[in-house]
């Protein structure tokens, strides 16, 4: 499997996002909510492409 920096990316946000919930204040709360989202938006496009993938192979 080959790692594109656009997928490492929101996947690196994310992980940033939840470690900083673990531990919030209001600041990392709100770093913490920026990261989720950036790393949700970031990698709704590779996961939509991948059920098309999917959903393509399922209907053969």
């Amino acid at each position: 499997m080959k790692v594109d920096i656009l997928i490492l990316q929101p996947i690196v946000a994310l992980a940033a996002g939840i470690i900083i919930l673990l531990m919030p204040s209001l600041l990392n709360l709100i770093v913490a909510v920026h990261l989720i989202v950036v790393g949700i938006t970031g990698l709704w496009p590779s996961l939509r492409r991948r059920d098309a993938l999917c959903l393509a192979y399922s209907k053969m």
